[in-house]
């Protein structure tokens, strides 16, 4: 598909998205691989993945903002959407945009973990090296795997590796593979200095 003059790239659509959240004052973070471009080597990416620090059975406001800035989004089903998911997947301006909602204890951890950076000029909040790590885990994808493997070795030994393997623990238990995937890829982490 030909992108359009009033489609915007991923990394504009997460400016954008971040600046209307940051002036409504919605904690959020950008995730996926935009936020793995600041912990290592970058990926390309077709969406934006946009962590929104507010309770999934409350979204409305959250909702309304977006609406109000231009977003096509239903706030009545997107709100049954995310109560029942904790996520909605919109499109807005030729570009997808994934929103993941407080659904489970390690938002609040990653809102107070969140770092600001530059992208195209604006400061943004991105999730911290170890929460991406957690999420990209949680999904377990093949391609999240090779993003965590890209991310340990960025790293030069300055991860939190036992934050990693708490919050894994917290979310999917001890014997899950997702735990096991961890303990495999940390064996080979530098150690902190």
């Amino acid at each position: 598909m030909a992108r359009t003059r009033q489609d915007l790239t991923p990394a504009e659509l997460a400016v954008d998205m971040s600046s209307v959240l940051t002036d409504a004052g919605v904690r959020h973070a950008i995730g996926g691989a935009l936020a793995l471009g600041f912990h290592a080597t970058p990926r390309g990416t077709l969406d934006v993945d946009m962590n929104v620090f507010v309770a999934a059975d409350h979204p409305e406001a959250v909702l309304g903002v977006l609406a109000t800035n231009g977003v096509d989004v239903d706030v009545e089903e997107a709100t049954k959407t995310i109560a029942a998911r904790g996520d909605l997947f919109l499109q807005h301006r030729g570009c997808r945009l994934d929103l993941f909602f407080d659904s489970i204890p390690l938002h609040a951890s990653a809102a107070k973990r969140a770092r600001y950076v530059e992208l195209l000029g604006r400061r943004v909040p991105i999730l911290s090296a170890e929460d991406l790590i957690v999420f990209k885990l949680l999904f377990n994808r093949h391609k999240d795997v090779a993003d965590v493997e890209a991310i340990i070795e960025a790293s030069g030994g300055q991860l939190d590796l036992r934050y990693v393997r708490h919050w894994l623990v917290e979310c999917v238990g001890e014997d899950d593979g997702r735990t096991s995937t961890w303990d495999t890829l940390r064996a080979d982490a530098p150690e902190p200095d």
